[in-house]
């Protein structure tokens, strides 16, 4: 998140996380608009201009949970589908950034 916070217009293109989107909420009033919001990485509701951010679990098990209808689904992630439509723009080796 530090080197996310570093970049221009992540606020305005929305952010998109696997693990724990509620540790990406937005704390400054003053950087928030009202139209950002974090949400899943669950392949449908990947947005074309949002951040990607894929975790360490999701890496490296090829795992992702997603809620629905109140119930935490387990799914084999499609990676492929992120490199395939979004460009690479950090690795750390145990997460990765999409834009």
């Amino acid at each position: 998140m530090d080197w996310l916070g570093t970049q221009p217009v992540v606020l305005s293109d929305g952010v998109q996380a696997s693990f724990d989107p509620d540790r990406f909420t937005f704390t400054a009033s003053s950087d928030e608009t009202g139209s950002q919001e974090v949400t899943d990485i669950y392949p449908p509701y990947v947005l074309q201009h949002s951040w990607v951010i894929v975790g360490y679990s999701v890496m490296h098990t090829g795992r992702s949970t997603a809620a629905f209808d109140g119930d935490l689904v387990t799914y084999a992630y499609p990676i492929r589908f992120l490199q395939g439509s979004k460009n690479l723009v950090y690795d750390n080796g145990g997460a990765e950034i999409y834009r």
